[in-house]
């Protein structure tokens, strides 16, 4: 299943607010080291984020990003960040300042005009990832697909596991058969 980055973007103004909430009320939430360290860990994963969005905005190309589908509320925070120019572990933690919240609605505003899409990428069969980006070139005309993590679970005639090469194989045959170009970013 795809979903839309607006969809993901409510999410995040919600977690915002329930976070700017608390601080208003005075609790005061417990100082999330990972947060602090993520803006640094997370500059090796704002690059391929950078291209989908620069292929939806300023090329209004129809975007799937491929990632761990448990990191699709941490990127699109990430692209959010990087639209806006607000330091991730603000936006986590909501300790917005005055002059932020105008730069939150425009970035709000922006990626809410771009076409990306994150595509489901649970552990699950290769063809069911290729479903899910067939539906997305039928009914969105899909115009670019970035790779950022691939977990795939498949098993050869033989019961053995594929291995990601096999798997990387399969989307670049998926975008030449289609003819849409496709941005792999990890893929060791």
């Amino acid at each position: 299943m795809f979903t839309p980055i607006c969809v993901l973007l409510t999410e995040c103004v919600e977690h915002i607010e329930a976070v700017r909430n608390k601080l208003v009320l005075g609790e005061i939430p417990a100082i999330n080291k990972s947060i602090v360290a993520s803006d640094i860990a997370h500059r090796k994963i704002i690059f391929p984020l950078s291209v989908a969005l620069n292929a939806a905005l300023q090329q209004r190309a129809c975007t799937a990003i491929i990632d761990a589908q448990n990191i699709n509320f941490e990127a699109t925070m990430l692209l959010l960040s990087h639209v806006s120019g607000i330091p991730f572990g603000v936006l986590m933690s909501g300790t917005l300042l005055d002059d932020d919240w105008d730069k939150l609605v425009a970035a709000l505003e922006q990626l809410n005009e771009a076409e990306l899409y994150f595509v489901s990428n649970e552990p699950a069969p290769m063809e069911r990832l290729i479903r899910h980006l067939n539906g997305l070139k039928i009914s969105k005309k899909l115009g670019l697909i970035v790779v950022n993590e691939l977990k795939i679970e498949d098993k050869n005639q033989i019961d053995e596991p594929l291995n990601k090469k096999d798997h990387i194989a399969r989307i670049y045959q998926f975008s030449a058969d289609s003819n849409i170009p496709v941005f792999i970013a990890n893929h060791h």
